[in-house]
């Protein structure tokens, strides 16, 4: 049976929406929504929060969550990036004596994720043998009919190149997974061959600014999809496990 680490990365600070995984949607701090969808999977063996803000770590626990890993100082500036913090909590679960075969990345800055869909994705994303995956938004059609040039900074001339009805599929920030040994080799996600987890326009709401989380909470107000919804556990929470 393959082992599954989750990191939920919860930086107490952030540049664009001051303290945003702190800010309440629906109300339950932003960051607990993530942490529902990942304690309700059934494929996920350890969930790691990584912050380095004790508030954020006694909020978790009374939503059962047990871990008292707390992010390094040298780690909570602008220029740390995910592969930092994952690098950081894999290094600390095997000083534990932990190893896994897959490590799972979940923003908690994409609150909006589908029931049971998480599962879904991993269970596709396993049994395609793929070296990483990553979750897309899309596709997103683009037609260029009038591209042109500035020329000598006060002339625009139309040029011949155009592209026409061809399809993208952007990341969305929401989920990446990787092989943990493919992941400590090239310290990165994105890995070939990838594999795609598509998510809806909802799935891929990403929270940077106030107008997004009140779009958020739209969206869980009118229950236009159907979440997990962060729950208070008063005892250790024990889940079934599901083999792929």
């Amino acid at each position: 049976m393959v082992k599954i680490l989750a990191v939920i990365p919860v930086k107490l600070n952030s540049k664009r929406l001051r303290k945003k995984n702190l800010r309440l949607l629906d109300g339950y701090p932003l960051f607990l929504w993530t942490y529902a969808t990942a304690i309700a999977s059934k494929h996920i063996d350890k969930i790691i929060i990584s912050t380095e803000s004790k508030k954020v770590l006694n909020i978790a626990k009374k939503f059962g969550y047990k871990d008292s890993y707390q992010r390094p100082k040298k780690l909570i500036f602008n220029n740390t990036t995910n592969t930092d913090v994952v690098l950081d909590v894999i290094k600390y679960e095997k000083k534990k004596g932990y190893e896994y075969d897959f490590i799972l990345l979940l923003q908690p800055t994409s609150p909006i994720r589908k029931k049971g869909s998480l599962d879904k994705f991993l269970k596709s994303y396993i049994r395609s043998k793929c070296n990483s995956a990553v979750s897309l938004k899309g596709p997103i059609n683009k037609k260029y009919n009038f591209l042109g040039k500035i020329i000598n900074g006060n002339r625009y001339k139309f040029s011949d190149y155009s592209l026409k009805n061809k399809e993208f599929f952007q990341p969305n920030g929401s989920i990446y997974i990787s092989k943990i040994d493919e992941f400590m080799k090239f310290k990165k996600f994105f890995i070939n061959p990838i594999f795609p987890i598509i998510n809806d326009i909802y799935e891929s709401i990403d929270i940077d600014y106030i107008k997004d989380l009140k779009i958020a909470s739209m969206i869980l107000k009118n229950k236009i999809v159907k979440i997990e919804k962060p729950k208070k556990l008063n005892t250790q929470w024990i889940k079934k496990r599901k083999k792929f």
